[in-house]
This record gives C-alpha cells, structure tokens and sequence, in this order.
C-alpha cells in the first residue's frame, strides 16, 4: 500500500499544481496584454538588417513578479481546499479504482516558487529563426493524507512571446545527401578539396 499510496499522492499533486501553474501564467498574460514588442527590442542597421536582439529586462523582471505573487496567492487559497481520493484507487486495486470512501488530502506549499526567464532561438526554415521568450516555473508542494505526507515537485514551461525573424535569403543554398562519413569522398569525387568550400 506504500508505495501505491506514494505514487497516487504524487499524480494527483502534480495534475492540480500544474493546473495552478498554468491558469495563474496564462491569466496574469492574458491580463497584460504583453506581446513579443512589449519584452523584446530588435535592432536593425541602416539597410533594415537585424543585428541585435534585446529582451527588456525591467518588463520582464515586473512580469516575473507578478506571476510569483499571483501563484502565491493562489497556492494559499488552496491550502483552505481539502480534495479527495477513494480509497480504492489508494489502495492501487483494479477493482475497486475509483470506489470506496473519499479520502480527503491537501496541498502545501513546502517550498517557494523559483522562476527562471530564458531566450529560445530555433531554427524555423531557411533564414527563419524562432524566437521565444520562455518562463520556466518549480514549485515545491506535499501532497497529504492523515498520517502521510509525500513530496511533489512541479517544473513546466510558458512560452509567454514568440515570433519568427526573418534574415536575408542567401544567393546559393547547397543540399547534400550522402551517407553519413561519406562527404569527403563525395567532395573529392567532384574534384573539390574537402577542406576548402569557400
């Protein structure tokens, strides 16, 4: 019953502390009216070229606490909810999941919320880079039920900005499908120097 009753506390733990995490970030979003302009600058030259990518730091760090405070609050409210497993699905039967009585548990905040913020570039197509700005959230919780208490911890990731830049499109774009370690060879072939694809 040990560990059956481990793992039931953790699932259910982490389903409603993501399900906080996520309400509370897309709300707090939502409410801002944030968008990618808003936390980003993107400096370009005289000939309309990017050259820098700057993400506006004093938005982000405001955003940033605002969304620990929201999820906070959050978390304390639900400190006053008691939910419920049956006994059944505690006990880790196949026959009787999801009957018996309601055994009540809680959630409790264990731990403070860690929030990091972290710039995404991938590629997106041919001078095509996507570009995202990501929260990532941890949050420490115990799941408890009389006499037990079990650890949970949560970590997801928000996209809170995203958007595709768009650079120059090359003069020449080369595709060589060889056999992987076979490139050199296949250069030679051609009477090319491996070495030298200036």
């Amino acid at each position: 019953m040990g560990s059956t009753v481990r793992e039931a506390l953790q699932y259910q733990g982490r389903l409603l502390a993501t399900e906080i995490l996520a309400e509370e970030t897309l709300s707090l979003l939502q409410e801002t009216g944030l968008d990618y302009g808003a936390l980003v600058q993107i400096a370009q030259d005289g000939e309309g070229r990017i050259i820098s990518v700057e993400t506006n730091a004093g938005e982000l760090g405001r955003l940033k606490s605002r969304l620990e405070q929201n999820i906070a609050q959050a978390l304390e409210e639900q400190r006053r909810h008691s939910y419920s497993l049956p006994l059944g699905t505690l006990l880790g039967s196949e026959w009787l999941a999801g009957r018996g009585p309601d055994i009540p548990f809680r959630l409790v905040p264990v731990g403070s919320l860690s929030t990091t913020v972290e710039s995404r570039f991938h590629s997106a197509g041919i001078n095509q880079t996507s570009h995202q700005i990501v929260l990532g959230l941890t949050l420490e919780l115990s799941a408890m039920v009389p006499l037990r208490r079990e650890p949970v911890t949560v970590h997801t990731d928000f996209v809170a900005a995203e958007t595709i830049i768009v650079g120059e499109i090359p003069q020449y774009y080369t595709n060589i499908t060889v056999p992987q370690g076979e490139l050199a060879g296949t250069l030679r072939e051609q009477g090319m120097d491996p070495w030298d694809l200036s």
